[in-house]
């Protein structure tokens, strides 16, 4: 629940993974490491306002409410 809720990970049926965190969580700084999803695997880091997702050695940032696919 924690995967698809807090951190908003969601896979798509064409294969993409979207990830949008939600703004209330149980702490400011949250991080999940080497996540696999739909064949990918990435890291989400979440830091206040803002985070990042990584993939394939690609770092993408946004601020939460944004969303990154992958």
């Amino acid at each position: 629940m924690i995967f698809y809720y807090i951190f908003g990970i969601r896979a798509d049926f064409d294969g993409n993974i979207t990830v949008c965190p939600v703004k209330e969580r149980p702490a400011n700084h949250m991080k999940i490491e080497n996540a696999r999803l739909c064949g990918k695997i990435f890291s989400v880091d979440i830091n206040g306002d803002l985070f990042s997702v990584t993939c394939k050695g690609e770092t993408k940032h946004a601020k939460i409410g944004e969303r990154i696919t992958l």
